[in-house]
């Protein structure tokens, strides 16, 4: 559902920015750009990138087992 994707894109891109995630912003703004273009390889790549940076940010990542 392209505009579901675009909506979701534009979402992050204004929340992120509100609260200083750039990175995350600028991918949400690839997202929406590519539902925007309907280029389905271009959103998976985004959203593996998004999957990788939330990775990197999970605190819960740093506890040793």
């Amino acid at each position: 559902d392209w505009t579901t994707i675009q909506t979701i894109g534009h979402r992050i891109k204004g929340l992120a920015g509100s609260y200083g995630f750039a990175e995350i912003g600028s991918i949400g703004g690839l997202l929406e750009e590519a539902a925007q273009a309907r280029q389905v390889d271009r959103i998976e790549s985004e959203r593996e990138q998004l999957k990788r940076v939330l990775e990197r940010l999970d605190p819960s990542r740093d506890q040793a087992a």
